[in-house]
This record gives C-alpha cells, structure tokens and sequence, in this order.
C-alpha cells in the first residue's frame, strides 16, 4: 500500500509538471503561399499606426491613409510594421521580457528522483552570503535582469533606427530621381522638336542635321537610363517597405519642391546634448557596463563560501515516509577567486572604455554630419544664383537662334552648359536633403525618449 502510494505521488507530480506545457501545433511552411502573401501586400491593403519603438519619423500625425499617396511618415510606419528583417529580429528577441523567478533568485535547482531508495528531493545552490548575511543586494540580481532587456532592446532599437534611415534616404533619393527625369524628358522634347525643325528646314546644312541627330540621340539616352536608375530606386523602396518590386508607389511629395529648408545645429552643446539622449548604441553600451559591474560584483560574492541546501522526502520500509533537508558548504579556492575577480574587474574597465570610444566615434560622426549640412546649404546658395542666371542664358539664346545670330554648333552647346547648372542644382538639393537625414540619425533627433525614459523635446 505504501508502495503504491508512492507511485501514485509520482504520477501526480508528472502529472502537475505536464499541466504547465504547451500542446504542439503543427504550422508547415508553404513557399507558394508565403509568396502569394508577399505578392498581395499593397499600402491600400496595410493598415498600420507608429509602432511603440521610440522611433518617431517627424512630427505627422501617426494616422496611416494610403488615398493620397504615402509620405515620409507614412512609409516609416509601413516599414517598422512589415520590413521582414524587422519582424524576423523582433521575433529573436520576442521572449525577453518573460520574467524566470529561478532566475530572479538566482537558486540553481536540481530535481533528484532515486527509484531504489524511494527517494525525491530538490537540491539548490545558494551564495551564502546573500542569502544568509545579505539579503537586501538580492537588488543587484534585478539590476542586471534590467540592463539584459534594455540592451536587447537598445539593439532593436538601434536596427529601427536604421531602417528609418534607409527608408527616409531611399524616399529623397526617389523624389531626385523623378525630378531627374522630368528634366530629360523635358531635354529629349526639345531635342526632337530642335531636330525635326532643323531637318525640316531645307536652307540648314547636312553638319547642322548631324549635330541635331546627334543631341536627340544622346538625349534619348539620358532618358533610358535616367528611367533604369528610377526603377532601381523604387524596387530598393518597395523592398524597404516590405512591399512587391513591381508595386507602384504614389508618394504624396511627387513633383514637389524637393528642398525643405532647416538649419544645421551650430550649438556644440546642443548637439552633444541630442547625441546622449538619441543615439541607442550608447544604450547598449551603457547596459553592458552595468552587466559587466554586476559581473565584477559577482566575483567579488564568489570569494565568500556558499551554501549547498537538499530538501528531500524519502521512504524507507521499516522508518516508513520521512522528510530530509541537507546542507554542506563549498569552499572557493582562494588564488582562483582572486582571479576571476581580477578578470571581471578587467572586464569592468574594458566596457567604459568601449563606451568612451563609442562615445567619441557617435561624437565624431555627428559634428562631421553637421559641417557637411553646412556645406551642402553653402553649395545650394552659390548654385540657386547660378540657375537663375542659366535661365536667363537659355531664353536669350533661344531667342538668337530663332533670329539667326546662332549657329546650331554655337547654340547646343551654350544649351547644353545651361542644363547641366540644372542638373547640378538637382544634386545639390539632394545632398542637401540627405545630409539633413544623417543630421537626424548622427544626434538621433528622431528619438522620441530622453535618458530618463520621457519624451525628448524636439530640437
């Protein structure tokens, strides 16, 4: 009988530990189905709101409405909602913030069942001194659970931030790219109307029909592969944004200015201010400190003795059930304690010192983004008097030609130099915007939390 009630605790105990376990679904993967999912993904059959990732992409509103065409705001929600790196990584990281209480109490515990001698016990390992002399810097078991979630989460943070980039860089580069080719197309009009006037014109000579061939040629030219490098940049988007490579984009800043003024930040305070409160790599650096300072701690413990405790319940046929609790003390090897406490001291002094040099490098990078800010609105400056002097040019030798004081020769070529001013003005202006966008990301402007966790007020 007393045999058989053993038995039975056992089985209720299997029992019980079984409750807690998750029945297997099985969930296949089909490739067709997976891509037909991909296929079918448009910003009309979206609906998303800003992500709570501390990721702001301006000051729109967070409302996603895809009727008008999708703007900057719009396309960072689309892209920190279903760019597939993003939910892959989110997926890695899914679990960590599920709390272990065996890991809050830092216990090591080990279920013991011995059939022969009827026995079940638990068996756990213990720092002595917390446990016995210390309880209150059970705190610092909690400090560094803390400072694991918010380094994971400082890396995924660090990957949105990212994206963001790639998508607002992208997005700039799309806009240049059609205003780029709005003006070739308006080049290779003209060359054709140049060249069916002139080959119309029976007083023109055979070179002057040459040349006009020529320029319409080359024109044409410009055209396809101004086209290509279009295309190109829109799959890159569509990519970033999770959507097909053949999905047509509306953007709602098409055929808008492309330059949207705003100033450097001159302030070295300042900037330096928006840098410690933005940049999430030195979060992760910051975490790995106060990991490797309770790792030091640690160290510091494990010189002290510990404390091995072994509750047990045993059965015996003459004694009958009865209930054990064991304890021993391990003693450390003090040089190997000193050691290991020499090491994580090393390693202490090591993760400040990569927090300075990371420190220095994000320092580095955002006065180098500020200066080139500054530039790039010096160049637009000296070219925006350019292009209005090039305008001028070009009307006054449309008129000469059409008078007859230009020669096709003499003509194309002052044409020719007018249009590129243009062009260079169409460089300039993206230069401009991008080094605003890696403005943004070197101070991380688009950080929405301060180092203390509430809303950073925007610059």
């Amino acid at each position: 009988m007393r045999y058989t009630h053993l038995t039975l605790g056992l089985l209720s105990s299997a029992l019980l530990w079984q409750s807690g376990c998750t029945a297997y679904r099985p969930e296949p993967l089909t490739p067709k189905v997976e891509m037909s999912t991909l296929r079918q993904r448009s910003p009309q059959s979206v609906q998303v709101s800003t992500p709570k990732t501390g990721i702001a992409p301006n000051n729109h509103s967070n409302q996603y409405d895809a009727s008008d065409g999708l703007n900057e705001a719009e396309m960072v929600m689309v892209a920190l909602s279903f760019n597939p790196d993003l939910r892959n990584r989110r997926h890695n990281i899914s679990q960590i913030g599920h709390a272990d209480l065996f890991g809050m109490v830092r216990f090591k515990p080990e279920m013991r069942v011995n059939i022969d001698q009827a026995t079940v016990g638990l068996a756990t390992d213990s720092d002595m001194l917390y446990t016995l002399l210390m309880p209150n810097l059970r705190q610092a078991w909690n400090d560094d659970e803390t400072a694991r979630r918010d380094q994971s989460r400082a890396e995924m943070l660090v990957t949105e931030a990212n994206v963001v980039l790639e998508v607002r860089r992208t997005h700039v580069t799309v806009l240049a790219h059609e205003l780029r080719l709005a003006l070739a197309r308006a080049r290779n009009d003209h060359r054709q109307h140049l060249y069916r006037y002139v080959n119309d014109d029976p007083m023109t000579s055979a070179l002057e029909r040459a040349l006009a061939l020529v320029a319409w040629q080359r024109s044409s030219t410009s055209v396809r592969v101004t086209q290509g490098a279009v295309d190109d940049v829109r799959r890159e988007l569509n990519s970033l944004l999770g959507f097909d490579p053949g999905t047509e984009l509306l953007l709602s800043d098409q055929g808008k200015n492309l330059l949207v003024k705003r100033e450097p930040m001159l302030n070295t305070e300042h900037l330096d201010q928006q840098l410690l409160n933005g940049r999430f790599e030195l979060k992760i650096e910051e975490a790995l400190y106060r990991r490797a300072e309770f790792t030091y701690s640690q160290a510091i413990m494990g010189q002290y003795p510990k404390l091995r405790l072994g509750p047990a319940v045993t059965y015996d046929r003459e004694e009958g059930t009865s209930f054990k609790l064991g304890a021993s003390v391990r003693l450390p090897w003090p040089d190997d304690a000193a050691q290991r406490a020499e090491d994580a001291s090393v390693e202490r002094d090591r993760a400040r010192a990569s927090y300075v040099a990371k420190l220095h490098a994000l320092r580095s990078e955002a006065h180098k983004a500020n200066a080139r800010l500054a530039r790039a609105i010096t160049d637009l400056d000296a070219l925006e008097g350019q292009r209005t002097g090039a305008q001028e040019t070009k009307s006054l030798a449309e008129l000469q030609r059409r008078i007859g004081s230009f020669s096709l020769s003499d003509y194309l070529p002052m044409i020719e130099r007018c249009e590129a001013v243009e062009w260079e003005w169409v460089d300039a202006a993206l230069d401009y915007r991008l080094a605003g966008i890696d403005l943004d990301h070197a101070t991380g402007r688009l950080n929405r939390y301060g180092s203390g966790g509430e809303p950073a007020s925007a610059p």
